[in-house]
């Protein structure tokens, strides 16, 4: 039986088209699995002409009654077109309303397609909040529009990079706003939703969750700053208490390096851009928690600097079609 991905074309004006084409080129899945890309056929036939791309779909629908078809026929590569934009305002790098309603409707066709069992894992290209805040939305990416389909705000964002798990204390935060919430009950509280993850058999309940320590020089008599004796050793000695198996705090310089090596279920860490930077790479990629299925998202973001030039690296989307087939034939929930 073909087990199927659904795709969701981001910001078409940035390269998640140029990828999403490039990907599906490749046949990533042989016989044993299947791709649904929702999109807009319209700009996806100019992305492919502009770049010289041959579409690579086997089967084009426009409803689920014509999808279910195409599934029953054994077709793999689909392309489910979703909204028709106004070609003449399209400009490569230059997100606007059109883009923003287009990546919304790609984005809850997904969701529904899932939801209605006709796929089971959701992997998403980016988001501009530019271009959604244009079309009217109040929601300025994939997890807030993710929220808002599910009516839950206790969506968790997880960083996968080979072994490693990493987690943020807060995720949409500003630096100063991160350090604000470096607070014992704050610590508690994640370690305690992390922990409640772990009914799900993609993690190793055997190995501890570590909590990263805040200045960089723990350890070695050299750092300045309370934190750690005052707000973190606390938060995990609490933890303990009520049964989470936590180690920490571990030093920055350590502790993504000991998650990648697969010492830890996961890992707590307090910045994103600090976590974005040490994990860049086409390995990397973004899990959510908490919803009625998996979501895969790539990492590479928007790249308006190179969209339309046919430069765009697909190393990242093909490692987020790999973990969403892995996470479809391990049965593994949100």
């Amino acid at each position: 039986m073909i087990r199927y991905v659904a795709i969701s074309t981001g910001e078409a004006t940035g390269t998640a088209v140029e990828i999403i084409i490039k990907a599906v080129q490749a046949k990533p899945f042989g016989s044993y699995g299947g791709i649904i890309v929702t999109g807009d056929l319209g700009v996806f036939k100019k992305v492919s002409a502009d770049l010289m791309l041959p579409l690579p779909f086997s089967v084009y629908v426009d409803s689920e009654e014509a999808l279910a078809r195409a599934q029953e026929e054994g077709e793999q590569y689909i392309f489910y077109n979703v909204y028709s934009m106004d070609i003449g305002l399209f400009e490569y790098g230059r997100p606007c309303a059109d883009t923003g309603r287009a990546s919304y409707e790609s984005l809850r066709t997904a969701v529904d397609l899932i939801c209605n069992s006709r796929a089971s894992v959701l992997v998403t290209t980016d988001i501009s909040g530019y271009s959604l805040m244009e079309a009217g939305f109040r929601e300025r990416g994939i997890t807030d529009l993710l929220s808002t389909f599910a009516e839950s705000n206790r969506l968790r964002n997880m960083y996968s990079s080979g072994k490693a798990n990493i987690f943020l204390l807060t995720y949409r935060d500003s630096v100063r706003a991160s350090l604000e919430n470096v607070r014992d009950e704050k610590i508690v509280e994640a370690l305690v939703n992390i922990e409640s993850l772990f009914v799900s058999n993609y993690f190793d309940p055997g190995k501890p969750i570590a909590v990263s320590a805040l200045n960089p020089d723990i350890g070695d008599g050299r750092w300045f700053g309370s934190e750690e004796e005052e707000v973190i050793i606390p938060a995990v000695e609490r933890a303990r208490r009520i049964g989470i198996n936590v180690t920490g705090p571990v030093p920055v310089r350590d502790i993504y390096e000991n998650a990648k090596r697969g010492d830890y279920s996961a890992a707590l860490v307090y910045f994103r851009n600090e976590a974005a930077l040490t994990l860049a790479g086409p390995e990397t990629v973004l899990l959510t928690w908490g919803l009625p299925f998996m979501r895969v998202g790539v990492t590479v973001g928007l790249q308006f600097d190179i969209a339309g030039r046919g430069k765009a690296d697909i190393r990242n989307m093909e490692r987020a079609l790999s973990v969403a087939l892995e996470l479809s034939g391990r049965n593994i929930m949100a």
